[in-house]
């Protein structure tokens, strides 16, 4: 019996691991190759886009790709369902964020519809992310889980 709970305790610390892993690595990824294209090649401003980009997917991203995670969990959709609907909250996240975000920095000086269009990067970085993130999602599992679970 004590063999059997470790072995589910061990079981659950792994994928709780995991879980960190896959939110860090997407995060980190992201804003790599976001940084790279915006930048066209120029390392100077790779640096300016790595160094606004990264605090993003890290104080917004990985919060809003939680929520996410909890508000699809209990979900009985088929799969395209459930990913037509994540990709939905990620979009709508992203929108949220991005806004946020330009709000903190314009101090209101930005025209409303200056926000609106920055806004767009944020859906379209939130779901890159995604995207990243059910790359990395599927990695892992390759390399970690195991077929008898």
């Amino acid at each position: 019996m004590t063999n059997r709970n470790e072995e589910e305790t061990a079981t659950k610390s792994m994928r709780i691991g995991l879980y960190t892993i896959s939110k860090i690595l997407t995060a980190i990824v992201s804003s790599l190759v976001l940084s790279i294209w915006f930048s066209s090649g120029n390392s100077d401003n790779f640096i300016i886009f790595l160094v606004v980009i990264t605090p993003i997917y890290f104080i917004g991203g990985i919060p809003i790709s939680i929520l996410v995670d909890v508000l699809t969990r209990k979900l009985t959709l088929s799969n395209i369902y459930k990913y037509l609907f994540s990709l939905l909250l990620y979009a709508l996240g992203g929108f949220v964020v991005m806004f946020i975000f330009m709000l903190i920095i314009s101090s209101n000086r930005s025209p409303f519809s200056e926000l609106l269009s920055f806004t767009f990067l944020g859906v379209v970085a939130s779901i890159f992310g995604y995207h990243v993130l059910l790359i990395v999602n599927a990695l892992l599992n390759r390399l970690f889980v195991s077929d008898k679970n």
